[in-house]
């Protein structure tokens, strides 16, 4: 989740970046009107499967629930035009 302050002080208009997951903007474009959400997303799982294994940091078992959820969340970007304002396709 994301610090309270932080919400705060977006809703008063403070600038503020943040990283969040498709669950956590859809929280955030419902509490903070002037919310900007980009979605970075890759064309393919396998992209998406060889960065996570160069890095060596996810268990084969983490992996394969990273990419199941990616699978996921890249129709949601693709597809929910009221979530992104913008996308980016980072392949």
């Amino acid at each position: 989740g994301s610090p309270r302050s932080i919400i705060s002080d977006m809703a008063q208009g403070i600038t503020s970046v943040m990283v969040a997951d498709l669950a956590g903007a859809r929280v955030l474009k419902k509490l903070v009107l002037q919310v900007i959400v980009i979605g970075l997303y890759v064309t393919e799982a396998q992209t998406l499967a060889d960065r996570l294994t160069r890095r060596g940091r996810e268990q084969d078992e983490r992996l394969v629930a990273r990419i199941e959820l990616a699978k996921k969340e890249l129709s949601e970007i693709i597809d929910d035009n009221s979530l992104c304002d913008y996308r980016i396709c980072n392949d």
